[in-house]
């Protein structure tokens, strides 16, 4: 093996069990700092990023450009992409110790951020109301998703089912939950309004201000609630009809930034 600069180019081609363990190495530190630690790669060697996922593969080297000073960042060349709310195509590859992680594919996906489940529980409830919850999966483990229904709310027995669904939220937000469906009855408004309790998480050590449930009828378009407000762990909202929430805000210039990406309009 032949060291040039130090973490710079790594040459495998009389080693040929040394590729997948020294990937694995730089990999595991990689993804505890926060930092990009290779800058190219040789042959089909795959350079790894700062969550220690493959960034290159097969068919040439992949170069990463590591960034300066005492935050680190990782921007790889290539990457997919994706949309802003407002329409800006957003390049490159996420990563960086100060990007939010996300459950979206591709964007800073992190233990942190589990994407959602699939799975569902269903409670019946009458005119004495009572309380519909869902627990169990990654996001839920500590805080149930939950909906508090008060006495006289229902004119009849309703089967609520909440679903923790394996959407990915919609592009243009910080997420901090999976998309959650809340099913009743076709067309029900709740004459008195009910209690929703979300759990959120995320991978930065801080809560933002501007951290909200956001509703939606058809899983398409959201909005925020009113009267979404901040909780040790959780969100607390009022919901009055069926419909998708989760938890998150409104990404910012400072947050794209953070994941190394940049921005342009389409």
């Amino acid at each position: 093996m032949t060291k040039t600069s130090p973490a710079t180019t790594i040459s495998t081609k009389s080693r040929p069990f040394l590729p997948a363990l020294v990937s694995a190495a730089i990999g595991i530190w990689g993804a505890g700092c926060g930092r990009g630690v290779l800058s190219q790669v040789d042959d089909d060697d795959a350079a790894v990023g700062a969550d220690g996922g493959v960034m290159g593969g097969s068919g040439g080297a992949t170069k990463i450009d590591v960034g300066g000073g005492s935050t680190g960042g990782v921007v790889a060349t290539g990457g997919a992409g994706a949309v802003g709310m407002d329409g800006s195509a957003i390049g490159g590859s996420y990563g960086g110790p100060n990007c939010p992680c996300s459950r979206r594919p591709g964007e800073n996906n992190a233990f942190m951020c589990p994407p959602g489940t699939g799975q569902a529980s269903t409670t019946t409830l009458g005119t004495n109301g009572g309380s519909a919850s869902l627990n169990g999966t990654p996001s839920t483990a500590s805080i149930p998703v939950s909906l508090a229904i008060l006495p006289t709310a229902l004119g009849q027995s309703v089967s609520i089912t909440i679903t923790e669904t394996t959407t990915p939220p919609p592009a243009g937000y910080v997420d901090e939950s999976p998309i959650y469906s809340i099913a009743m009855l076709p067309g029900l408004t709740l004459s008195t309004p009910a209690k929703l309790v979300l759990p959120y998480q995320n991978n930065l050590g801080f809560i933002s201000t501007q951290l909200a449930i956001y509703f939606s009828t058809d899983g398409m378009t959201y909005t925020r609630v009113q009267d979404s407000y901040i909780n040790a762990g959780f969100l607390q909202d009022s919901l009055t009809k069926s419909g998708f929430v989760f938890a998150g805000y409104p990404q910012t210039a400072a947050d794209l930034a953070a994941c190394g990406v940049s921005v342009g309009k389409q």
